[in-house]
């Protein structure tokens, strides 16, 4: 949410599928690095929390220069002189009165939400997509691809694979 909401407009959308895009290429990373040629050995795996801990860390000391998001200080807190100053600390330069304009512009356009409820949800409108969601996602957990994932060493033991071959 954060960096959705301090990035500039051109690359919103890009800056808001990088979080995604970064777990789903940590966990390929991981299953890599934690394969018995590179550290996934009972003397080796320690390294692999070592290895993790400081970006963790770094990112920890880097939140504390951080500023506030100028959009919940305009909007939420209507504080515009600490919302333009944290705008032209994101920004790099003072030209920033256009995109203060804009998020104010923002909230006068975007519907109120004084209207909205959990009865909106069953509208005859939005019943279907989230009836379909909702189905989808239960079938999914349902469909018993866990029990396959987590019993398929044993699948392949049982096909005829050796053990030296079920680690990938």
């Amino acid at each position: 949410m954060y960096l959705t909401e301090v990035s500039p407009v051109n690359i919103r959308g890009t800056i808001g599928s990088l979080p995604q895009f970064f777990a789903t290429t940590s966990i390929v990373v991981s299953q890599l690095v934690g394969l018995p040629p590179l550290l996934g050995t009972a003397e080796r795996w320690p390294w692999i929390f070592y290895g993790i801990s400081v970006p963790a860390m770094l990112q920890i000391f880097a939140l504390f220069f951080c500023p506030e998001s100028p959009m919940y200080n305009l909007l939420t807190n209507n504080n515009k002189s600490k919302a333009e100053k944290d705008l032209i600390k994101l920004r790099g330069h003072k030209n920033v009165n256009d995109e203060l304009k804009s998020i104010k512009k923002g909230e006068k356009s975007a519907p109120a939400r004084a209207d909205i409820s959990y009865t909106t949800m069953f509208d005859s409108k939005l019943f279907w997509p989230l009836a379909l969601s909702t189905f989808m996602i239960i079938s999914q957990q349902l469909s018993g691809i866990n029990a396959v994932l987590s019993s398929s060493k044993d699948l392949f033991k049982n096909v005829g694979l050796t053990n030296q071959w079920l680690i990938y």
